[in-house]
This record gives C-alpha cells, sequence and structure tokens, in this order.
C-alpha cells in the first residue's frame, strides 16, 4: 500500500514542507460540522456542501432537494431503516465488520457536531480541525463507511423479505 500511494504521498510531503499552507483559508469546522447530527449522517445527508447558498441559489440544485423536500426524506429514512434491520439481524455475512464500519464512520462524523443534541466534544474537535489537524476536517469522507454498511444491511434486509414472501407463497399455492 505505501508504494502504490507513494505518488499522492511524495507531493503532499513537499505540499507540507515547502508549499502554502491554504488550509487556514478553506472552509472552517463550524461549516463542514454544521449538517452532521447523527439523523443527517445515517441518511445520508450529512454533506454541507448539499446545502451551501451561492447569492441566494443552492449552489448544487439537487442537494436542496434531497435534504429538504419531504419525499427524499422519507426516502432516505426509510433506507436507512431498512438497512440498520439488515445490521442487526444475525445472518448477514460479515456482520461484525459492517458494524464496526457504521460505528466508526457515523461516531466520526457526528463527533464534531456542535448543536442541540450534538457532541460534547465538538468543542475540542473544532479547534483541533482547525488548527493542527486542519487536512482532516471534512469529516464526511467517513460517510462511505456508513453508506456501504447500511446499503449491505438493505439488501440483506431485502433478501431476507424476499425468501420469506416466496415460503410464504410456496406453503399457500396448491400443490402439483
Amino acid at each position: 500500500v505505501p508504494l502504490a500511494t507513494l505518488w499522492w504521498w511524495g507531493p503532499l510531503l513537499l505540499q507540507g514542507r515547502y508549499g502554502f499552507n491554504f488550509t487556514q483559508y478553506t472552509e472552517q469546522a463550524v461549516a463542514t460540522t454544521t449538517t452532521t447530527s447523527i439523523t443527517e449522517v445515517v441518511r445520508g445527508t450529512g454533506l454541507w456542501t448539499a446545502r451551501l447558498m451561492i447569492r441566494n441559489q443552492p449552489w448544487v440544485p439537487v442537494g436542496e432537494t434531497f435534504t429538504g423536500a419531504a419525499p427524499a426524506i422519507a426516502a432516505t429514512v426509510l433506507v436507512a431503516a431498512l438497512g440498520l434491520v439488515g445490521l442487526t439481524h444475525p445472518g448477514l455475512r460479515e456482520r461484525r465488520f459492517l458494524i464496526t464500519s457504521f460505528a466508526v464512520g457515523v461516531l466520526g462524523m457526528v463527533v464534531g457536531y456542535r448543536h442541540a443534541g450534538g457532541s460534547p466534544l465538538a468543542r475540542v474537535v473544532h479547534e483541533a480541525i482547525d488548527g493542527p489537524l486542519a487536512p482532516f476536517r471534512n469529516l464526511h469522507k467517513l460517510a462511505p463507511l456508513v453508506a456501504i454498511a447500511l446499503a449491505a444491511g438493505m439488501a440483506h434486509t431485502v433478501a431476507v423479505l424476499t425468501r420469506w414472501l416466496r415460503r410464504r407463497t410456496a406453503a399457500g399455492s396448491p400443490g402439483p
């Protein structure tokens, strides 16, 4: 892995040593963590740029719909619920790995959320990611851990329901 990623590490280390520190001028922790409540993270809408407005217009128009329209909210809640049900089902392969991935992703993203019901560590996290850990301030990069775990859980839920429906229909149908 180190050799395969050398093409990325080399320039990054050079930039860190000789380059201009631009992270102080990019988005701050308050912007990147404003949308990372646990409900938004679990429904997959914790990315702050989805709500970004420029000149009173959404920067990503579909982001406004995805994060604020009732049908989209209902759909994402349903998908998250199906995923959570699947993650709790004992028959899910790699269940421990998926639950661990889900937990790491959710905890990593919500730890900087400052608003009502937010993290007690938010102030410390903001200071760290606005300071020495600035390259890591976009906590939404942990979102794939949540999304992949929920997708696997949802697929498992659908598979279990499909098998159950097939057995039920076969039991109720007349024999040959």
